[in-house]
């Protein structure tokens, strides 16, 4: 291929990439914006059930911006594996990781709905079986987030790394995106080793 065509493939790809980075940010946000105040607050037994419309809602509209996800690395791929192919895959690898985690978190939420439906006629013994049930299930997605966090800063330490080595975009974005990558990755390590509460 010529070089003339590999510039106008590229910037393609820039433009369905760049749509598909806001896609993702935008939709995830207001996904959770929509079912969060329903499944994360203490009284998600209550609400959740009630809620349900609006919280599948919220789902539907969070899944959208997963599903872009690894959408971002397949048409990446090309362009990346001009340059390295083994962190082209590993690129896609973790975004496909990362959609995996989302989906799982999702499918918890789900099953919150499921709880408090049981909970509108549970005595009083059964809801706090129920409640426990829930509350284990939102420190399980707790978990699940936070190593979500480390595949997605993964993904994006190779992503901005490779752009820094290929210059497809100015350097400084590069190194922008990388320390910005490095810092999240940085602030979640004591939340998941426990070193934010002193635990050894």
């Amino acid at each position: 291929m010529s070089t003339e065509a590999h510039v106008g493939t590229d910037r393609r790809t820039a433009v369905i990439v760049g749509v598909l980075f806001i896609v993702a940010l935008v939709l995830h946000l207001v996904g959770g914006v929509i079912y969060g105040p329903a499944t994360g607050s203490e009284d998600f037994l209550e609400r959740a059930y009630p809620d349900r419309t609006v919280v599948t809602l919220g789902l539907l509209v969070e899944f959208v911006a997963v599903m872009s996800i690894p959408l971002i690395a397949y048409f990446m791929f090309p362009v990346l594996r001009r340059f390295s192919e083994a962190l082209a895959l590993a690129y896609v690898g973790f975004r496909t990781v990362e959609a995996v985690f989302l989906i799982a978190i999702e499918g918890k939420v789900l099953a919150l709905i499921d709880l408090s439906e049981e909970a509108q006629s549970a005595d009083a013994t059964d809801r706090r079986g129920l409640q426990a049930i829930g509350d284990s299930l939102l420190a399980e997605n707790d978990w699940t987030f936070n190593l979500y966090i480390l595949v997605f800063t993964a993904g994006a330490l190779i992503f901005y790394a490779v752009l820094y080595r290929t210059g497809l975009v100015p350097r400084w974005l590069s190194i922008w995106g990388f320390a910005a990558s490095a810092w999240m990755l940085a602030g979640r390590l004591p939340t998941l080793f426990g070193w934010a509460k002193g635990e050894s």
